[in-house]
């Protein structure tokens, strides 16, 4: 059996219920922006510049991403961007509709990141 190997990412603290080093900032990301993301994006990343690792976070289906903005905060302050798709507004939504959405975004943060197409969210959030 192979064994596996762990590595620190981005955080230094090691009790992960404490509140992380960094300051937040947030940002919403409208599907109606220059750069035309697949569906709404609530955004936490760390003020301060920097490479950190983006977490996708697909949340509950019938509530707002931004009633999960606390725990998305601490996660944050930990080294991490979050990056939190809407996925609500119709009813029923299914499991793959919400999979392909989150394909989608995935796609797009790859493309604003490559092509910088959306210079101000980049400087923003460091995505």
């Amino acid at each position: 059996m192979a064994a596996l190997k762990t590595k620190r990412i981005a955080s230094e603290s090691s009790d992960v219920l404490k509140t992380g080093k960094y300051e937040i900032t947030t940002i919403t990301v409208k599907t109606s922006y220059a750069s035309k993301p697949p569906t709404e994006l609530f955004i936490l990343a760390p003020v301060t510049k920097g490479t950190y690792p983006v977490m996708l976070f697909c949340h509950d289906f019938m509530l707002p991403n931004t009633c999960y903005k606390d725990l998305l905060k601490h996660i944050a302050s930990h080294g991490y961007i979050v990056v939190a798709p809407k996925f609500y507004g119709h009813m029923p939504i299914s499991i793959p509709e919400a999979v392909q959405k989150a394909a989608r975004v995935t796609e797009w943060l790859y493309s604003i990141r490559q092509y910088q197409k959306c210079f101000s969210i980049l400087e923003r959030t460091r995505i």
